[in-house]
């Protein structure tokens, strides 16, 4: 028999001693103890162990007595009463569900809560099923104290599921079996044995035996409740981490921040996060690859119930000088009926070649189009760049694709083509150019030097007469401008910074001329009326250019706004150079009371008649290459048809044959191939069409009034069509088909350029390492994912640690058998601590039986000296106490040890 058992019998025994002395009875303990039972659970807890972290107490409710000199008892460690930690009735209702979660609590029967309903027999189906059987339950055993209630840990053990059979809540909650057989009836399988003695026959085996005393160590063990509180928040936890890493990713801050960031959020007052023990590298990558596959999986979703798709597609070269292509894809919204663009991949072009050509970006497209179950045939319209190996003739990456989709409709990106013709016109007039070269050195003149910064800024103060403050810098940072020909606004904006401070400009330039060439030659070729009237001309052109660009760049943009856009720009450009709008300004800022009047400039007749002919060949060049970048392509005209503006009225005589001719190039674009569909049907389908398409003309005005994102009735009417096509598709299902088909054709390839952008802010010098696969999910979270605190945002989380629960077991916990984890706790370890050096005898639990014959009477001589006595049974209660702890300990940092050992990555 173990010292550990005879340490909790002896408390029990001492105990029932006092009871006796006090009321001078000379009854045996253990009938004492059969009185209780039948006198059932007391009402009125009269005595109690007071159990915290340092001290442990026996009290009284009418005296405080402690004695103990030799402590001797059998191995039943169940015999202990641990009152203070029983259960309340709304906890023991909570265990009842909790241990069966799936079943009707109306159908479950036990004694707190039939006490609670009013309950006294079972349902009349199951009387009914009752009623073949030979032995029936009796109803009234779980009211017995006798046979239900435990004194031992104050809770009603048996629970009767009807349709089932019974229960014990005790043996079930700990999964005992039966150490013989392996056993697992009234735990795991409900007892079909309907009998009395068949319930105190339980009650008296070792299996319930040792239930109790798992009960009464998890009870009395601090970290047993520590493990308690942690199972009940490792859910909220969870969704605490992977919102942090949400945040981050989606902020674009690095993911090697979270763990500071996790300890930063636990330091003020976020203590459960310590439970988190996922912390390393590769625990923090499958997070991040789960949040980005869950907003992955949404757009896929949404994508496999679209109708067609276009994709918009470009590559780049990161900080790694890897080749990279990004893919966005623009698509209609099945749940909102919009046209959006989101993110679709990025991908490493050179990983399995050798050369980024059209093949190259064919086969890699193919792949991951296959990877994420994308049906190439639904792809509508490619928007790229422009360059030879996107959309060449013979062998470009859109040639390729037509080969696989014949009705592709292939797009160069229209703010690629703006800018071409820009620099077209700035290439064929040389003083433009010349213009553009001067703005390019002007700042790097002042961008390498901070001596000559500090100069201009000093002039800037002189020339606007204000303090210089952090303010003014700021500004004059800003407005100095690099002029690039890549970037589509930076010539605008520097031009725009050189006309608000070209005085305070020439001035630095000619202040440090004498010590400095580049200066000198800048202040020659800027201090003359010629470049300062091209900078006026300038300065009234890349606006209106400027803003047909930022109209390109929107979200959304639909080619029926493509022409429209292109020849108001024109005729505002027509209108400057007609009125001589900039000669005109310039002649009023030289004189001497104008903005120019420091620089003493002097417009002579043939500088004037210089500059005019430069604004008008500029402007006839800029409208010549617009036309010409912007050919008329003839399945978007054709579509064209759709706008009910220009359909004849019902009464004409045009009004029967208009359309037809752009129908029959619709068709022999998207149905030419498909045998089922003949031209007499869409041409019978638009005749039908046409006059729902009137109706909607008086419509159109408010309509468009109401939302700004639309600029042509032709992009509304596409919406409409959509918007009701389970109507249209019973009218005309082709033309509606074609409708989603229209607008999913992207024109701008302006998303992908956003997207080179954010790998470059992703994808640092600090962080060039980062893996393919995990800058696919940073960018797919940092672009496509909801706005934090949203409730999108909480679905998004909350999808993914299910999709990371349910992945794998993540607590890797030692396969060993009992007698292995007691050889290896008694065994001290050669780096052992010492408290792995303590030598702890654990109560047998499932080969040991209690051993009657070994009860010893308490000496009444041993008792004497209540002092001695108190400090027994308070070292005894803490020995009990320490044992649990010690264990609970070892086996928490062995699992901990192996919870989270996932190896460090890349």
């Amino acid at each position: 028999m173990s010292q550990f058992g005879k340490h909790c019998r002896a408390i029990m025994d001492i105990r029932s001693f006092f009871r006796k002395r006090q009321a001078g009875e000379d009854s045996d303990p253990t009938e004492e103890s059969s009185a209780k039972m039948q006198k059932g659970p007391p009402t009125d807890v009269t005595e109690e162990f007071d159990i915290n972290e340092n001290v442990v107490n026996v009290t009284n409710s009418t005296t405080r007595q402690s004695t103990c000199s030799s402590l001797s008892a059998p191995d039943n460690v169940s015999s202990l009463n641990l009152s203070s930690n029983a259960l309340s009735p709304e906890a023991h209702k909570l265990l009842i569900e909790q241990q069966f979660p799936n079943i009707d609590i109306s159908k479950i029967h036990n004694y707190s809560l039939c006490n609670s309903r009013g309950c006294s027999s079972f349902s009349t189906e199951e009387k009914r099923r009752q009623s073949t059987l030979k032995e029936k339950f009796d109803h009234s055993w779980l009211n017995s104290n006798k046979l239900s209630y435990c004194q031992t840990t104050r809770l009603w053990n048996f629970t009767f599921i009807e349709g089932d059979g019974l229960y014990c809540i005790l043996c079930k909650k700990h999964d005992m079996k039966n150490p013989r057989n392996k056993s697992s009836v009234f735990s795991q399988e409900a007892s079909k044995r309907f009998r009395k003695g068949t319930l105190y026959d339980h009650i008296k085996c070792q299996k319930h035996q040792d239930a109790k005393s798992s009960e009464v160590l998890n009870r009395v063990s601090v970290f047993q409740k520590e493990i308690e509180h942690k199972e009940s928040v490792n859910q909220e936890i969870l969704y605490q981490v992977f919102y942090s890493f949400f945040f981050l990713a989606k902020e674009s801050i690095a993911n090697c921040k979270i763990v500071q960031f996790l300890k930063f959020i636990e330091h003020i007052g976020l203590n459960d996060l310590k439970y988190f023990t996922h912390r390393s590298v590769q625990s923090r990558r499958d997070i991040l690859l789960k949040l980005s596959d869950t907003v992955q999986n949404n757009l896929l979703e949404k994508l496999h119930s679209a109708t067609s798709y276009g994709l918009l597609i470009d590559d780049m070269s990161d900080v790694a000088t890897i080749e990279q292509m990004i893919c966005y894809v623009q698509y209609v919204d099945p749940d909102s009926n919009e046209v959006n663009t989101d993110f679709l991949f990025i991908c490493n072009l050179l990983e399995n070649s050798d050369s980024a050509n059209s093949q190259t970006l064919f086969d890699v497209l193919c792949m991951k189009l296959n990877e994420l179950q994308m049906d190439v045939k639904k792809i509508s319209g490619l928007c790229t760049d422009g360059a030879s190996v996107m959309v060449g003739k013979k062998d470009g990456l859109a040639s390729k694709l037509k080969k696989e989709n014949s009705s592709l409709i292939a797009v160069h990106c229209i703010c690629h083509r703006l800018a071409l013709a820009c620099t077209d016109t700035n290439v064929k007039l040389k003083s433009i150019g010349n213009v553009e070269q001067i703005m390019l050195q002007l700042w790097k003149l002042f961008h390498y030097s901070p001596k000559k910064m500090a100069l201009f800024l000093k002039h800037l103060q002189n020339y606007r007469n204000l303090i210089i403050n952090t303010s003014i810098e700021e500004k004059c940072c800003k407005i100095l401008k690099k002029a690039c020909k890549t970037r589509w606004l930076s010539f605008d904006a520097s031009i725009q910074a050189v006309w608000e401070e070209l005085v305070p400009v020439v001035q630095t330039l000619s202040a440090i001329s004498e010590s400095d060439a580049t200066a000198y030659g800048l202040l020659k070729r800027m201090n003359c009326t010629i470049f300062v009237g091209i900078v006026y001309i300038l300065k009234e052109i890349l606006p209106v250019l400027a803003r047909v660009s930022k109209i390109f760049q929107r979200g959304y943009f639909n080619f029926s706004s493509i022409q429209p856009t292109l020849e108001c720009a024109q005729g505002e450009l027509q209108h400057i150079s007609d009125n001589l709008t900039p000669i005109k300004n310039l002649e009023k800022d030289i004189q001497s009371d104008g903005r120019l009047g420091l620089l003493a400039l002097e417009l002579k007749d043939g500088t004037k008649t210089n500059l005019q002919h430069t604004l008008e060949n500029y402007v006839q060049s800029l409208i010549d290459n617009i036309s010409k970048r912007f050919p008329d392509v003839a399945i978007l005209s054709a579509l064209g048809i759709f706008n009910p503006v220009i359909i004849p009225d019902k009464k004409s005589t045009e009004f029967m044959n208009y359309g037809a001719s752009s129908i029959e190039t619709i068709f022999a674009h998207f149905y030419s191939n498909d045998e089922d569909i003949t031209i007499d049907e869409c041409l019978a389908e638009w005749n039908l069409l046409k006059y729902h398409l009137i109706k909607m003309k008086p419509d159109i005005p408010s309509q468009c009034e109401l939302d700004s994102q639309l600029r042509t009735s032709t992009e509304w009417c596409l919406r409409q069509i959509v918007l009701k096509r389970h109507e249209y598709k019973h009218v005309c299902p082709h033309l509606a088909n074609i409708a989603e088909i229209v607008l999913t054709v992207p024109v701008s390839n302006a998303w992908p350029e956003r997207g080179c952008s954010k790998v470059k802010i992703i994808k640092t010098d600090l962080r060039n390492r980062l893996k393919n696969d995990v800058l696919n999910g940073l960018m797919m979270i940092s672009i496509n994912g909801p706005q934090t605190c949203s409730h999108e945002c909480d679905k998004v989380v909350n999808d993914s640690v299910k999709l990371w629960l349910g992945e794998k077991n993540r607590r890797k916990l030692p396969s060993k058998n009992k007698g292995q984890v007691e050889m290896e706790m008694n065994k001290p370890s050669a780096h052992a601590t010492p408290i792995d050096n303590v030598q702890i005898q654990l109560p047998t639990v499932h080969n040991e039986k209690p051993d009657n014959n070994s009860e010893l009477e308490p000496n009444p001589n041993a008792y004497d000296d209540p002092e001695l006595n108190e400090r027994e049974i308070e070292k005894t209660l803490l020995q009990l106490k320490i044992v649990r702890s010690l264990i609970e300990a070892k086996t928490c940092r062995e699992a901990e040890s192996d919870s989270d050992s996932d190896t460090e990555f890349l």
